[in-house]
């Protein structure tokens, strides 16, 4: 498995002006290592950054299987944004793939090696995160 090099960066940036619904919420996410950048803009609940921070929190201690966040829709238009989790040995060392397909079929694919602990982080992060309009959340494995 090929793993680029540098630290992995998100940012997250909801703004909820144009949702139907008090859970939906419109997310921008920008993530990016040393060698390559993505940004992808999709429509989502609150509740899905919340559980995907529940994921990060038991990972890899209660749980050694890949976990993943996966999302993607934008004005009737198809995409795909995901981050995939893959424990790479028991020193806690592991995998944090990117990859991301925009409405428009530009794709972007990259991975950096992370610590647990620096997830715990992002996992504290998303479990506290109030989405509402324009608030910014940022996270790397730094």
């Amino acid at each position: 498995m090929y793993l680029d090099s540098g630290p992995m960066h998100l940012v997250i940036t909801s703004s909820g002006e144009d949702s139907a619904d008090d859970n939906s919420v419109n997310f921008v996410v920008v993530a990016k290592n040393d060698t390559h950048k993505t940004t992808f803009t999709f429509l989502g609940g609150k509740d899905e950054f919340l559980e995907f921070g529940r994921k990060l929190q038991d990972f890899p201690f209660a749980s050694k299987k890949d976990i993943g966040f996966k999302t993607g829709y934008w004005q009737n238009s198809p995409g795909e944004f995901s981050i995939t989790l893959h424990l790479l040995d028991l020193a806690g060392r592991i995998n944090m793939r990117i990859y991301s397909n925009d409405y428009e079929g530009n794709e972007a694919q990259f991975s950096s090696v992370v610590e647990a602990n620096a997830l715990q982080r992002l996992a504290t992060s998303l479990q506290t995160a109030q989405f509402a309009n324009f608030t910014e959340h940022a996270w790397s494995s730094e």
